[in-house]
């Protein structure tokens, strides 16, 4: 295994107490002082969102770190564009990156098992995404990890080789419209409206850069790697931009080591496991979706 650290690349916005309380859920991991930190915040989207973003900027240049740099947009790029940008340079730049939003928070052991993760599949091609969270599903499996057809937006990291088969322009998007079966499985086997997300965003009713990466790598035939039991933890507290209302209730973090890892082979025990969670409507992004499906394209 590799002794170097991926660099870790933190979104910020408006929110300066959730990116102190991400950075001090950071600092409490071995990793972290060692590890390349560096913190974008973007910029406000009108005059009285200034005064917020100014306090988030101040929490960036003011925490204590020996690698960090801050990168304080003039104007508001969006969070797809900052993650997109963001994400592509430091891969650019270290073949790597560990990705955080001001509203996670992460156990001690998250940057130990990115880090090792990273490491470990680095050269496995199918392999895409590192996921930090995953939904409190029932994993059966006797590994503490889990390869998964799907990627994820909390608390994850990539290497350069996937990052550049993100397609934020979408192009591939055409094979899923005459090809049901394709759909089906794009939708996890029917338990998550995925396609309806993807028809919602090209609509301009949604506006995610995670449907995009998904598709990207779902296009790719990519895997990604999720701890059976989450290491991150999303906070719901009505200030999100995109979503402010709980998806689930949160469990108590993982906080030992990941040791029993996976092969680079897809896992269908897990993803029936992850439907079935799914399946059970624990998670109201699923009633979101049924709700635009009924309201846009019922007729």
């Amino acid at each position: 295994m590799s002794n170097a650290n991926c660099p870790i690349a933190i979104f910020a916005f408006k929110r300066p107490d959730h990116l102190e309380r991400a950075l001090a859920s950071l600092d409490r991991c071995p990793e972290f002082a060692s590890s390349h930190l560096r913190i974008y915040c973007d910029g406000p989207r009108s005059e009285p969102e200034a005064v917020l973003t100014e306090r988030a900027r101040r929490v960036a240049e003011r925490w204590p770190h020996p690698s960090k740099s801050v990168v304080a947009r003039q104007t508001n790029l969006g969070l797809a564009t900052s993650i997109s940008t963001g994400v592509g340079d430091l891969c650019d730049e270290f073949g790597k990156v560990i990705v955080i939003e001001d509203d996670l928070t992460v156990s001690p052991t998250y940057l130990r098992y990115m880090n090792e993760a990273l490491d470990r599949y680095k050269d496995c091609g199918s392999v895409m995404q590192v996921v930090g969270h995953v939904y409190p599903a029932r994993f059966r499996s006797r590994n503490d990890a889990v390869m998964l057809p799907m990627s994820s937006t909390l608390g994850w990291g990539t290497w350069q080789r996937a990052w550049r088969l993100y397609d934020a322009t979408m192009s591939g998007r055409g094979v899923l419209d005459g090809d049901e079966a394709l759909r089906r499985r794009f939708d996890l086997g029917g338990a998550y409206p995925y396609y309806d997300m993807l028809k919602a965003q090209i609509a301009g009713d949604v506006d995610s850069w995670g449907i995009k990466w998904y598709l990207s790598v779902f296009l790719a035939n990519g895997l990604c790697v999720f701890p059976t039991k989450s290491l991150v933890a999303h906070e719901f507290d009505g200030t999100g931009t995109h979503c402010s209302t709980p998806q689930y209730r949160e469990q108590p973090l993982r906080t030992t080591a990941i040791l029993r890892w996976p092969d680079p082979v897809p896992d269908p025990e897990a993803l029936e496991d992850f439907r079935r969670f799914i399946r059970r409507d624990r998670c109201p992004w699923v009633k979101a979706i049924r709700f635009l499906r009924s309201k846009f394209w019922a007729h």
